[in-house]
C-alpha cells in the first residue's frame, strides 16, 4: 500500500488543520487525527497534538 502517497494528498488540503482544530475544540480531546486504517496498520496523515503523544 502507497502510505506515503495517502499521506502527501492529505498535507495537500489546506483545511485539514481548521478541521482537526475544530475538531479538538469542540470535543475537548487533546489529540485529533486524520488516518489511514488498514486490517494490519493504523498510518496517521495529519494530527494535531495538544497531548504531547508525538
Amino acid at each position: 500500500m502507497d502510505f506515503e502517497r495517502d499521506i502527501a494528498k492529505i498535507s495537500g488540503i489546506a483545511a485539514v488543520s481548521t478541521i482537526l482544530d475544530v475538531v479538538s475544540r469542540t470535543t475537548g480531546m487533546g489529540f485529533t487525527a486524520v488516518a489511514r486504517v488498514t486490517e494490519d496498520r493504523w498510518i496517521t496523515c495529519a494530527s494535531r497534538d495538544e497531548l504531547g503523544l508525538g
